[in-house]
């Protein structure tokens, strides 16, 4: 059965953004029981910063602060870690992850999504019969993708399907660049049409200017409104030309998330 989709924002840093946005969550309706959408917050960690090593990306926070900055997430829903790293033993660095904060052991963290292009099937096994609960959110790239056609991407998600919950569809990978929407929906048809079951996440540009007409156009081709969205580079506002030197602006992210309630048509 398919988990109910999610509006997501990810890059937290701060407790004072992951509350403010909880009460335009709450406010928008996305925290009753009976939405169609749930919230998703996202946190980023990279193998870099799980072992405390100096990061100049500012959408990383600190390891130490995770646990409260995900206890200001509201009931009803997603806390999810995003996890990039390059090394191997992806299941220990998620152990490591989890025995350092205790997030999962205090039921704080409910969700993991792999930043991972095609992250080894094994480890991905491990870490979900180690922790069941845990919905999985694979992430599909423009790294993980290129040179692929749709029915070869389809039939390596597909390896992973009893270990995962979602697939993020993001060309972007974080960058704020609105990628080829067409092949996104194509993508999602296959992965639809293949894996029935499996939430998809559309990703790549959005912000609060551009989503309202973006959900429309997706739900005039796939004629549902049964698909997740995620958001974080449009989000920020640039310090410079350099990857990650960028802040959340809270306005951005509540302008994103009115115009997304409009575009999925929460009462």
């Amino acid at each position: 059965m398919q988990l109910k989709p999610y509006v997501g924002i990810t890059g937290f840093t701060e407790n004072i953004e992951v509350e403010t946005i909880a009460q335009i969550y709450n406010r928008l309706g996305f925290t009753r029981i009976d939405s169609n959408h749930k919230p998703m917050f996202g946190f980023l960690v990279s193998y870099k910063t799980l072992n405390e090593e100096k990061v100049t990306n500012k959408r990383y926070p600190k390891i130490n602060l995770l646990n409260s900055l995900m206890k200001s997430v509201p009931e009803n829903s997603m806390n999810t870690i995003h996890y990039n790293s390059r090394y191997n033993s992806l299941d220990e660095q998620i152990d490591k992850l989890f025995d350092a904060t205790g997030i999962y052991s205090e039921k704080l963290c409910n969700s993991l999504q792999l930043n991972i292009a095609w992250p080894d099937i094994k480890e991905v096994k491990k870490i979900k019969n180690m922790y069941h609960d845990l919905s999985i959110i694979l992430q599909l790239s423009s790294k993980s993708m290129e040179g692929l056609d749709l029915t070869t991407i389809t039939e390596r998600t597909s390896h992973y399907i009893e270990n995962i919950s979602y697939v993020l569809i993001d060309p972007s990978m974080g960058r704020g660049i609105e990628g080829n929407l067409d092949f996104s929906i194509e993508l999602y048809n296959e992965l639809n049409k293949k894996i029935p079951d499996l939430g998809v996440v559309f990703a790549g540009g959005f912000n609060g200017n551009n989503i309202n007409s973006k959900l429309e156009y997706i739900r005039s081709k796939i004629e549902t409104i049964n698909f997740s969205i995620d958001a974080e580079g449009g989000l920020r506002d640039k310090l410079s030309k350099e990857y990650g030197d960028d802040l959340f602006n809270i306005q951005k992210g509540e302008s994103y998330l009115i115009n997304s309630s409009i575009g999925f048509k929460l009462d």
